[in-house]
């Protein structure tokens, strides 16, 4: 690689070089033929005016991420290289891989294909407006097509990635929160919604940054929005230990199954918060809420599921008529002021006292 990058060898001459590399056919199955091809995505560090250097890079981001095959209808991955590509691209000249994975990023149809780009290329090169708001809805999308049957390290993954590269770029809060209050789409409103508590729901260097961004913050929307966020995280971290060990709901249906039949109130309560973040059929959600309002006596549990209703369909009516009426019916303080906190009305807050 350092002879690459003399300056008195003729560029002819590395350009060959380099073509030697991508044209290496091993006749062992690929084994040494990848090998080349990665050599030669290095030595582009050294090279990056080779009249190769995109076909290089588009053949080792289809070892990393895969390739939709049009004959067979199916997308194809190659597992057994696929991290040595994908490591392979983080060695390369970096502004030309950077095109290479927008160019894709924009181009290919496979909302999987294009999650996993977007993440990469946050974690690895650059976190933008253009890409994390490219995530959101993909992240939607990712959370509503995965089976809860899946193994929790793949239902997690992404979530995991997200989160690691908001802790190393705090803007992505700033981002996420600016497009929840100029977004026109409620859904995808939604999901900008759940990163926000998928940052620091699992670490306390992502619920720091929540908090740091709270406290600073003159907008009194965006206080309300991360308080209620950082509640919920609060209420989840206390309960998680015991819930963890009771119960593990995977779908809605199994959350209302256990509202049902639970006794355990601080159970249930956890169940319903963890609901309107982990899944992502919101149709399958908004139900399961609307059943458990109309079939629970239980203020407290009537209290978080019309509240989390609210908070995956803001404007419910049956989420804020239900809010709305506890003010008046409840003899708990407790639950007066955390429908006030919810419904935002503060200054008609001696009103209700």
């Amino acid at each position: 690689m350092l002879w690459l990058g003399r300056e008195d060898l003729q560029p002819h001459k590395k350009e060959n070089f380099i073509k030697a590399l991508v044209e290496f056919q091993d006749k062992c199955n690929r084994l040494y033929q990848s090998q080349a091809l990665f050599l030669a995505a290095a030595g582009l560090a050294e090279l990056s005016k080779c009249s190769l250097v995109y076909e290089i890079l588009l053949e080792i981001t289809f070892l990393g991420f895969g390739i939709f095959d049009s004959k067979n209808k199916k997308w194809i991955t190659f597992p057994t290289v696929a991290e040595e590509a994908k490591a392979g691209l983080r060695e390369t000249h970096r502004q030309s891989a950077i095109s290479v994975l927008e160019y894709l990023l924009n181009t290919i149809a496979c909302d999987d294909f294009r999650l996993e780009i977007a993440l990469y290329l946050g974690e690895n090169f650059i976190v933008s407006q253009d890409i994390v708001e490219i995530i959101i809805p993909l992240m939607k999308n990712f959370r509503r097509q995965i089976s809860p049957q899946e193994r929790e390290d793949t239902r997690n993954k992404p979530i995991n990635i997200f989160r690691k590269i908001a802790i190393a770029n705090p803007k992505v809060i700033a981002i996420l929160i600016q497009f929840i209050n100029s977004s026109q789409n409620e859904e995808d409103r939604q999901a900008a919604r759940s990163l926000l508590y998928d940052i620091g729901a699992e670490t306390i260097e992502g619920l720091a940054l929540l908090k740091g961004y709270l406290d600073t913050s003159k907008d009194e929307k965006v206080k309300f929005l991360l308080f209620g966020i950082i509640q919920i995280i609060n209420v989840t971290n206390k309960s998680r230990s015991m819930f963890t060990c009771k119960i593990a709901p995977k779908t809605p249906e199994e959350v209302a199954n256990l509202i049902y039949e639970a006794k355990d109130e601080e159970i249930c309560c956890k169940a319903i918060r963890e609901l309107s973040y982990t899944w992502g059929n919101q149709d399958a959600i908004k139900k399961t809420l609307t059943n458990i309002l109309y079939f629970t006596k239980n203020e407290q549990i009537c209290y978080h599921a019309a509240s989390s209703l609210r908070f995956v369909e803001l404007d419910n009516p049956l989420a804020t008529s239900t809010l709305t009426e506890l003010i008046y019916t409840t003899q708990s303080p407790t639950i007066v002021k955390s429908v006030i906190d919810d419904l935002s009305i503060e200054e008609n807050f001696q009103l209700f006292i």
